[in-house]
Parts: C-alpha cells; structure tokens; sequence
C-alpha cells in the first residue's frame, strides 16, 4: 500500500499514512451509512412510480449508480438545492453536509461495501400507489396529451371540474403526470363557476424535483363548489412521440374550523424585459409594500431560460434590509 492511495475491495478499514504513522480509518458501509442518508434526502424522488429515472431503495439498485452518485454529491448537482446557505433556513432543504458527501466519497472509493443487514435503517414509507402523500380524498385525472417528437415546446390548458358538493377547504395538493420525459412544469389553478377567475385561484404548482404541496397546519386553500381547475401544462417534446396523462390529488380539511388563515400568492413581478444583444448581466427589480403585518411562508423564484441569479430582500420601516433568499445560480430545469 502506497500512501494510503490504493485500497482493497474487500476491507472493512482504510489504512491511511499521516506523518509517519499508521492511523486505520473504517471505511462506511451501505447498510450502515448509506442508506440512511439516501432514504432522508433522495428516495423520495427515486422509487418506482416517482419522477426520478431509477430507484435508490436496495444496495443492488445503489451500486451500480455508485460511481455517478459520488460524481453528483461531489458537485453538489445531487440533491437539487439551489439556496444560499448563507441566507436563511428552509425546512424543505434536502442538500447534503459535508459529512454526508464526505461518507458517499469515502464509500465509493473503499470499494462500496454492503455491510451487514442488520445495520439498515427501516425501509422510506413509499408512496401508496405512487401517491407521496397517500392516498387523496380526490382524485381528478385529465384527458391524455399527445405530443409528436421533436419541435418546439407545448402548452396546454388542460380542464377539470371536480363534484363537489360543498366548498371544501384544501390542506395538501399533489400533481403526478404520468411521463415525468416531457412534462415540464404544472400550474394549477381554479376557475369559479360562471368562469370568473378567483383572484386567490392559485392552488399548486408542479415541476421536476418539486416536492408535493402540503401546507402548513391551520391554513389551507378554498376550492370553491362549481369551480373549474385548470391546469396550465408545459411540455419539452422528446426524440419521439409520447403521451402524458396528469393526475391530481387533493387532500381536504375534515373540518372547516380546522382552517385559521386562508393562503394567498402575491405575484410580485416584472415584464419588462429588454436584454440588449451580448449584455453579460441584466438586472431588474419588482417589489412590493405589505399593508399589514404578514407571514411569508414559501418563495417561488420563477424566471425562464435566460434567468441567472434570484435575490429576495426585505425592507422595514426603521431603515433596516434582509436578504430571505438568494439564489446564485438559477436553473429553470428546477423549479423548488
């Protein structure tokens, strides 16, 4: 052994030379410290029936992804996290410690060991019938799109309108189309009846690496009797033709006085965008002037192909300014 620069496949230890002396470094197991950080931060997307392109539940699915897994983790591409650490904690962020990355690193490189079977952690609860939050209290499908390969991107207003016989008050929103290869993102929101738009209509939104929406306790969303839901598809056409079926499901309230505070969007942007040819950094801003004291509970940074860079900042009466969030390196294909 030279250095401690070469390994063997089998060892359950890592002898590594430091300054002359031999210090003996254990080398991680599948079953023991693997599987525990997949299951917390990757299984969600990757199981069957989910948008993630292969599982990750079993050391026979993991090993032969060990090698782009330690690529992804290192790099930081995997899992998708787009925040700067340096701004605020948010409960949905799924990126890894350094430890974590270290741990898959140090697995891969000592020959990915499987471990002893007693050491895995309880198997992730998977989704029932590919539902992540289980099974909805409706569930309301949409006809099938049909899209010819190649082309440009399409969209679609896709239309629903669900038979309920009352305003229910929604408390969780899950949008699963059925071809993860095309469907890019998913707006949804409803259409009251007599076809006026509800001004708080805005009930969800899907794309890749989006997690289900499940509001927080005590507030939700109303979707009214006799409403119309729409939802605003977009597509990426592959090589080939492919057809697409969304589903959606919605979780009710079992009682209206369940609901303290009802949610709302505030849409706070700018269209007016004139990028000159060959400008390096185009900057523009929108705000907006909270009237009352007000709760923020998510973002939803959104720009298209040509966005970069996303800043949120708060500014109070006394003069003080916050950054809430920034994003240093926007990706549309990622919408969190």
């Amino acid at each position: 052994m030279r250095s401690g620069s070469r390994f063997l496949g089998c060892a359950a230890a890592l002898l590594m030379v430091t300054g002359g002396a031999v210090a003996e470094v254990e080398i991680p197991t599948f079953a023991r410290d693997i599987a525990p950080i997949l299951f917390e931060n990757c299984t969600s997307c990757h199981q069957p029936g989910q948008s993630a392109p292969m599982s990750l539940l079993s050391y026979r699915e993991v090993r032969p992804w060990a090698k782009s897994i330690q690529k992804n983790v290192s790099e930081r591409t995997m899992p998708p996290w787009h925040a700067s650490s340096e701004f605020g904690e948010f409960s949905n962020n799924r990126s890894l410690s350094q430890d974590e990355i270290d741990t898959i690193v140090n697995w891969v490189n000592g020959g990915t060991p499987r471990g002893d079977s007693k050491d895995m952690p309880a198997m992730p609860e998977l989704a029932a019938g590919g539902w992540a939050l289980g099974e909805p209290d409706l569930v309301v499908k949409y006809k099938e799109v049909s899209l010819r390969g190649g082309g440009a991107d399409r969209f679609f207003d896709l239309v629903a309108a669900p038979k309920l016989d009352k305003d229910r008050w929604l408390t969780a929103v899950e949008m699963k189309p059925s071809n993860p290869l095309v469907a890019h993102h998913v707006i949804l929101y409803q259409q009251e009846l007599g076809g006026g738009a509800s001004p708080n209509g805005w009930l969800g939104a899907w794309a890749a690496g989006a997690q289900p929406m499940a509001f927080k306790e005590g507030t939700g969303r109303k979707l009214m009797k006799g409403s119309k839901i729409i939802a605003d598809m977009h597509y990426h056409p592959a090589e080939t033709a492919q057809k697409d079926t969304l589903s959606v499901g919605l979780h009710f309230a079992k009682n209206a006085s369940d609901i303290e505070k009802e949610l709302v969007n505030l849409w706070i942007m700018n269209n007016d965008i004139d990028i000159a040819p060959g400008q390096e950094r185009y900057v523009r801003e929108a705000k907006y002037t909270f009237r009352q004291d007000s709760q923020i509970l998510s973002f939803l940074p959104h720009m298209h192909y040509r966005g970069r860079e996303f800043t949120y900042t708060a500014k109070y009466p006394d003069g003080r300014s916050e950054t809430l969030l920034h994003v240093p390196a926007y990706d549309f294909s990622w919408q969190t």
